[in-house]
């Protein structure tokens, strides 16, 4: 998660509409409030889920007076049904951890939009004699103040909880909290063995005041299938811990087919990274890993490979297909390779190079093989595993469209043109991406915002979100990102943009009359036009539309239902466009934005269009209807 939980939704793919198929609320956030602001209220977007799909909810929240920590995932899942239910994994005085999950297969029956199931108001406690340095960071406790803990909180806490949510190919998200507080025992147990919640794993690690003993030790074996049969991995070689590291071991496999190569490490570490990846699945290149860190002398200990080996797929053979790839695997260069007749089920040919360092290791590794998706990369874009520090290399490069524009146009749907003839060659790990705003007011204008280029953010997925739905005033937004050369195609707006209003909807009403403009900069005339129904008030604001050293003006005003400053609906990034939308002083309730939240992607693989992903987390003095 981090402003990564890049959660992207957390191992959910959703399929394309059926019959049967669902609709849920859709969203997910991660941020750290006063606990004073208690209860929350947020508001989501709705998402079409796939047939058999359920809607999923979970909301976590660690709290550490005076701040607590909230995660909140909504969506689709493949999980069976669950009741709702509130789980106290930690309780108080001191450091306390709830959450709420539920899987329901209703119709936005994932309707949770407060946190008062898991709220308790503060109740007086009487004060101790131990103090404890308290912090709740995502960044670091460096100048964490001490505070007097409760009488029944006697110890100390120093840890950091490790949130992993995500499945490749889309790329898992992995978010860190660092932990300092007052806790009723002693020990490394803040989560009292939890290790799932609804669709995050957590992993605990705690600081020890003292240092570790680690066994040390490096391993790389090259030989046929290392992903069938583990190889030892022990070590009575130990190291001596400087204060504040811990204990790790990681491993990262590699198989083309006929041949293999495992790479591992133990010792010290001050990274605390862990958990298990498949980065390529089979049929083609299998690239997986495993990393672990822990607080307690001679505790990376692991024997074998099965630590890896036991957790992979295992798939039966697969049946020879039509795709003849190169294949070849080797520290350094390959200088020479063969070509073999790839199985059933691959459809590319991968050429590069994983350059590893770290853990006392530093090896470049040669990769060619067959692949089964269109990637242009095996670690999708991961730049760390366990102890490693990895770089990925393509033998070729990515080419991407590259084009931007901003203006108003007539009939957008039928005559815009979002081709472009610009090419640009793209660094390694980079994405294609395209990405378009668009709003109209009353008439026949729409204001088009539109980018395409190479990226280094985001994960491979479309996102379409409607911000506000018509008649009359109406904002929606694209994006797409892609890992295929020149993917980023895209070339009109008719299936995304076709807004059709009802004669009954268009209908002037007597009662309301508002100035009615859309211009990029300002308005220089903005005429008082009749309000078609469904609409009760008047909407006047400015968007600031930036990317890069490009930065663009709108000035809108039309009729409009929305309460508020929320034409964008509190969505503040559309790809790599930073949107803010500011209001002047109106007649009507606002609500307040909490901008403090960090916004993730939701991963969509293979999906036409049609999917948003939306979320605001509303301060808990928020007004409004």
């Amino acid at each position: 998660m981090s402003p990564a939980l890049l959660l992207a939704l957390l191992g959910i793919t959703l399929a394309l509409p059926g019959a049967r198929a669902l609709n849920c609320y859709s969203g997910v956030a991660e941020t750290i409030k006063n606990v004073s602001e208690q209860p929350f209220r947020w508001t989501t977007s709705q998402v079409n889920c796939g047939e058999g799909l359920g809607c999923q909810e979970m909301v976590l929240i660690t709290q550490n007076d005076p701040l607590l920590y909230l995660v909140l995932i909504k969506g689709c899942t493949q999980a069976a049904n669950q009741e709702a239910r509130v789980t106290d994994h930690r309780a108080g005085p001191g450091l306390s951890i709830v959450s709420y999950t539920r899987v329901c297969r209703e119709n936005l029956c994932n309707d949770l939009s407060t946190s008062l199931p898991l709220w308790t108001p503060l109740r007086p406690t009487v004060p101790g004699s131990v103090r404890c340095p308290v912090c709740l960071s995502r960044e670091g406790c460096l100048s964490a103040p001490e505070m007097t803990c409760p009488a029944k909180s006697s110890h100390c806490y120093n840890g950091v909880l490790q949130l992993t949510a995500g499945d490749p190919p889309g790329g898992s998200s992995t978010s860190i909290l660092k932990v300092q507080g007052c806790v009723s025992q002693a020990g490394c147990n803040l989560l009292n063995g939890t290790q799932e919640v609804g669709p995050i794993s957590l992993w605990e690690t705690c600081i020890p005041k003292g240092a570790l003993t680690c066994y040390r030790g490096i391993m790389l074996q090259m030989s046929p299938n290392l992903s069938q049969d583990p190889v030892d991995w022990s070590t009575t070689t130990e190291q001596q811990c400087n204060p504040g590291e811990v204990c790790q071991e990681t491993l990262l496999l590699i198989d083309v087919g006929p041949r293999s190569i495992l790479l591992g490490s133990k010792g010290c570490s001050q990274v605390n990274i862990q958990g298990d990846f498949m980065h390529s699945r089979p049929p083609g290149v299998l690239v997986a890993s495993y990393a672990r860190v822990c607080s307690s002398d001679y505790c990376n200990s692991a024997a074998s490979s099965s630590v890896l080996v036991n957790a992979l797929p295992r798939p039966a053979p697969p049946a020879p297909g039509h795709l003849q790839c190169p294949v070849c695997l080797a520290l350094g260069s390959c200088s020479q390779s063969s070509n073999v007749m790839c199985p059933k089920g691959t459809s590319h040919c991968y050429k590069g190079q994983i350059f590893l360092r770290g853990g006392g290791l530093t090896a470049p590794v040669d990769i060619q093989g067959c692949v089964a998706h269109p990637s242009s990369t095996l670690l999708g874009r991961r730049w760390s595993i366990g102890v490693f520090t990895v770089t990925e290399t393509l033998a070729q490069k990515l080419f991407c469209q590259k084009g931007t524009f901003m203006g108003i146009q007539e009939d957008a749907t039928n005559m815009f043109n979002w081709t472009s003839e610009k090419v640009e060659a793209c660094d390694n790990g980079t994405l294609c991406q395209e990405t378009i705003l668009l709003i109209k007011t009353a008439g026949t204008k729409t204001a088009i915002l539109a980018t395409k280029s190479c990226s280094l953010d985001g994960t491979p997925a479309i996102t379409f979100i409607q911000h506000t739905a018509a008649p009359s005033l109406a904002a929606i937004s694209y994006s797409n990102y892609c890992e295929d050369p020149f993917c980023n195609n895209r070339e009109g707006l008719y299936d995304i943009w076709n807004i059709q209003e009802t004669e009954e909807e268009t209908k002037g009403t007597t009662s309301l009359h508002c100035p009615t403009c859309l211009a990029l900069g300002s308005c220089l005339n903005a005429p008082s036009v009749a309000c078609p129904n469904n609409t009760d008030r008047c909407y006047q604001g400015k968007l600031q539309v930036s990317e890069g050293n490009v930065n663009s003006l709108l000035e809108i005003k039309g009729c409009t239902s929305i309460i508020g400053c929320r034409l964008m609906s509190g969505v503040f990034k559309i790809g790599p466009l930073w949107v803010k939308e500011t209001c002047p002083s109106m007649s009507i309730s606002t609500r307040k934005i909490d901008n403090g939240a960090t916004w993730l992607h939701t991963s969509v693989w293979k999906l036409k269009l049609l999917l948003m992903l939306l979320l605001l987390i509303l301060g808990g003095s928020a007004s409004g209807p």
